[in-house]
């Protein structure tokens, strides 16, 4: 199972299938997840969330990879960030599995 951090998205994602209303996401792939909180920033700045409301930008470089599930539906969708000296490059649905019906 293992420990994860948190991701919000306000950089703009892919519209098409039309992305979850939350956009809270989980990710492992940020070196020793443990249940940290990171922004990915409208503007394209990695953010990392810390004590009184207070962001520290992250120097991150590499792919990131979000996801989220809706468990009422089991719709599931997951995204690949590329980040370059802590900014996005590219943002791009990574998998995406329609709900159940």
């Amino acid at each position: 199972m293992g420990l994860f951090d948190g991701v919000r998205c306000e950089y703009p994602l892919p519209k098409s299938p039309a992305p979850p209303e939350d956009p809270e996401f989980q990710t492992k792939s940020l070196p020793d997840p443990y249940l940290r909180e990171f922004v990915i920033k409208a503007d394209g700045r990695l953010v990392q969330e810390v004590e009184d409301g207070q962001e520290v930008e992250v120097d991150y470089h590499g792919d990131i990879f979000f996801y989220d599930l809706n468990l009422e539906t089991n719709e599931w969708w997951e995204y690949k960030a590329r980040f370059t000296k802590g900014r996005l490059s590219s943002v791009k649905l990574h998998l995406y599995r329609p709900p159940l019906v």
